[in-house]
């Protein structure tokens, strides 16, 4: 076996290797940490918790969401604030959620309620849906500010991302206002 005085690619310390018949590697005899260096995989990015400048929105920015831009936006923006929240597995279904409410109350006011109400119904049933993902996401919301949040005094919570919110509540308004459509052109043939 030969040996061969080189630096470890970890900690830059200068080592003694062996290298090994058969084996292209180098093995560190020295340094448990750089076993093998040369033979490992690359690390893969892990997807862990937000990053510490990321603060979600509050769970009255989602309510006024649902009231500006409708029961689909209002879960399209309750999921992305899950996920800011460190709650991934929720940013599907909440999509989901939202979608499915929004066409159930788009049904609902074109082929059930009559005309004049359905406007007035729309706007109460959309202020429900953000009453409902407002205390869905509440203590997930409390518990987040209480772990991460530290004030100075007298600083006021501000989110950030509030661009990502508008964008994410204009592109499901546009996507709600061509399922309206199309409901209303369905109702229209019946």
């Amino acid at each position: 076996m030969s040996t061969a005085i080189t630096s470890c690619p970890r900690c830059g310390q200068r080592r003694v290797v062996e290298a090994i018949q058969g084996d292209p590697g180098l093995r560190y005899a020295a340094c448990d940490e750089c076993r093998d260096a040369g033979r490992r995989r690359p690390t893969r990015p892990r997807r862990g918790p937000a990053p510490e400048d990321v603060r979600p929105w509050t769970p009255w920015q989602i309510a006024a969401a649902s009231v500006v831009f409708g029961a689909a936006a209002c879960g399209a923006v309750a999921g992305f604030n899950l996920a800011r929240l460190g709650k991934r597995q929720y940013l599907i279904p909440s999509v989901i959620a939202g979608a499915a409410l929004f066409i159930a109350l788009a049904g609902l006011a074109v082929f059930v309620l009559p005309d004049h109400l359905s406007a007035a119904a729309c706007l109460l049933a959309n202020f429900a849906v953000g009453l409902g993902f407002l205390l869905v996401q509440k203590p997930y919301f409390d518990g987040w500010k209480a772990a991460n949040w530290r004030p100075r005094s007298g600083e006021r919570y501000r989110p950030n991302g509030l661009v990502q919110l508008l964008l994410v509540g204009c592109v499901s308004l546009g996507l709600e206002v061509g399922v309206s459509a199309l409901i209303a052109v369905l109702g229209g043939i019946w």
